[in-house]
């Protein structure tokens, strides 16, 4: 859970707290008043949420870069295999940066394929 959803939680168990106390000592007709403000606050609330939400645009979900750190070595051993130390993906597959580092030694024989880094795939 975020800070914000705690700080959100914490403060909506505090008013319901209050709201308990208030109804259980206050006379009916005092409870009666207060319960009728409550509601409207959040009626209203709820509206103002509600709309709020509905005019955002939709949003896609995020995807971000791509981090690759200390990947080892790999080896590609005959015709048509592949090794890649570090990453590879289709173009596009991130929407941020692609970084690798300290990426190990990528090792091809026999008309295998070895890439230390990063390599783009159809």
């Amino acid at each position: 859970m975020t800070r914000p959803q705690r700080i959100t939680l914490t403060i909506a168990l505090l008013v319901i707290a209050g709201l308990l106390i208030a109804f259980t000592t206050l006379k009916w007709d005092q409870a009666n008043r207060l319960a009728t403000v409550a509601s409207l606050v959040v009626a209203v609330l709820s509206l103002g949420a509600a709309v709020f939400f509905g005019l955002r645009p939709a949003q896609s979900p995020r995807r971000g870069g791509i981090t690759v750190r200390n990947s080892g070595n790999a080896r590609a051993t005959g015709a048509g295999s592949r090794a890649t130390s570090g990453a590879a993906g289709a173009p596009g597959a991130a929407s941020g940066p692609v970084e690798v580092s300290d990426s190990g030694d990528a090792e091809a024989r026999d008309g295998g394929r070895g890439t230390s880094g990063w390599e783009s795939r159809p």
